[in-house]
């Protein structure tokens, strides 16, 4: 089982409900979930309703992963995004707002987009994008330029060095990962020089 090449997800749908991994940290609810999906078969993934699985990734993460291969054309994630992701949602929580993760959205003028975390107050809505592969500047833009045209503000913690850096539209952070304690760090561009960076405190 190579976790690069199986799209993975922090939430599933049982009908119209969305269930989340991280909402089911307790290992008997996690269990119990696996045991009734293994005989109804209820849960679908959300990116094409495919049948489900229970799995935990590599880094302890809980997560929903399709039960077999199919025509589905949803990227892949690493270990490390899925992670991510729900550090962000951990930390989201723990302020007033509500987390939620890959909700899909559009545009007055119907453009779809997907936010790796939405997190909500109220009618404030903020996008957290886990940008763990590499992207120019000029895409970085265009989806940032869709959440503004639907009234949600963007958030980019990028894993690249060398990030793309629009400080008037576009706010974004370096993510670090340490392998060693499972955890990440974020560092903030230089007010100097970009490629110089200061630790977060």
């Amino acid at each position: 089982h190579d976790e690069r090449e199986c799209s993975m997800a922090l939430k599933c749908l049982r009908g119209d409900e969305e269930v989340y991994a991280f909402d089911l940290e307790d290992g008997r609810a996690w269990e119990n979930l696996r045991a009734a999906n293994a005989k109804e078969h209820s849960l679908r993934m959300p990116c094409c309703g495919a049948a489900v699985v229970l799995r935990t990734s590599m880094l302890g993460t809980r997560h929903f992963a399709h039960a077999r291969r199919g025509p589905c054309t949803t990227a892949p994630e690493t270990a490390e995004h899925l992670l991510a992701k729900r550090v962000v949602v951990e930390g989201v929580r723990r302020t007033a707002w509500v987390a939620k993760t890959e909700q899909d959205g559009s545009t007055p003028d119907g453009a779809r987009w997907r936010a790796d975390v939405l997190a909500t107050r109220g009618k404030a809505k903020v996008a957290i994008e886990i940008q763990w592969s590499r992207q120019d500047g000029e895409e970085t833009l265009r989806r940032q330029d869709l959440y503004e045209a639907a009234g949600v503000r963007g958030l980019w913690l990028f894993r690249q060095h060398d990030l793309p850096l629009f400080f008037n539209v576009l706010p974004s952070f370096r993510l670090m990962f340490d392998a060693r304690s499972k955890s990440f760090s974020v560092q903030l561009p230089s007010p100097v020089y970009h490629p110089q960076w200061m630790k977060a405190k």
